[in-house]
Formats: C-alpha cells, structure tokens, sequence
C-alpha cells in the first residue's frame, strides 16, 4: 500500500539506521500496514522492508545489492503500478535483530524486476 505523505529534509547515508519518524512528516503512530511512502512534492518514494516478516520473506542480497522480496502464501505478484516504477526509491530494510525502531538505508532502486524462482513471483529492486 502506498500513502502520500511530506518527507523531512534529510540528507540520507547508506548503511546508517533511521526511524519513519525522523524521514517522514505527520506519522500517524505505527503504520505497520503501508511499506511505501509518497512525496509528491519531491515526487520519490520511502518503501520500508521488515525481515522478520510472517507473510513475506525480504531478502538483501549485498554481493549483487539486489534486495528481491515475494509471499510466502501467493505464488503471483503484480507488478507495482507504472508510475510508482519510474520513481526514485529509497529503500529501508530492517534486519533481524536490528533494533524495532530502526531501518537500515540500503541506497536508491529504479524500476523493478519481476521474477518466477520455484514457482513463486519475485519482485527485484536493484539498488544503486
């Protein structure tokens, strides 16, 4: 799900933890439910992968800096929208043990990559 919002003015370093509170204005409390946010004024998108996920499997490939992702239930993915693969990205992960109100920046995707691997749907993002 994606949610318009305003995005802080941080300049954002790899590697390095931050909060949803921190990068996006007027966060409504623990938004578990939207992984994506849009600005519309900066016209990017923050998407914010957990992997401690009971429902997806999200994982960070960093030889290749591919993070790929799909459901453990369903088997199809739909690809995101069109508009939302010609943005830029920023993508956050948060890895297992990393503290609960952190996520790692792992860098900048464009457009995305929809794979079948052993008859699941994944979706690759690769990141710059």
């Amino acid at each position: 799900m994606t949610v318009c919002k305003t995005f802080i003015n941080v300049q954002l370093k790899k590697g390095q933890p931050y909060k949803k509170a921190e990068l996006i204005h007027d966060i409504g409390g623990f938004e578990y439910m939207a992984s994506t946010y849009y600005d519309p004024d900066r016209d990017e998108l923050y998407t914010f992968f957990n992997k401690d996920n009971k429902n997806w499997e999200n994982i960070y490939e960093e030889n290749t800096r591919t993070l790929r992702f799909f459901h453990r239930k369903f088997t199809t993915l739909e690809d995101a929208p069109a508009w939302e693969r010609a943005k830029t990205r920023h993508v956050f992960l948060r890895r297992k043990n990393q503290n609960n109100d952190g996520y790692e920046y792992l860098g900048i995707a464009k457009g995305e990559k929809r794979v079948s691997v052993g008859g699941h749907d994944e979706r690759h993002f690769a990141i710059q």
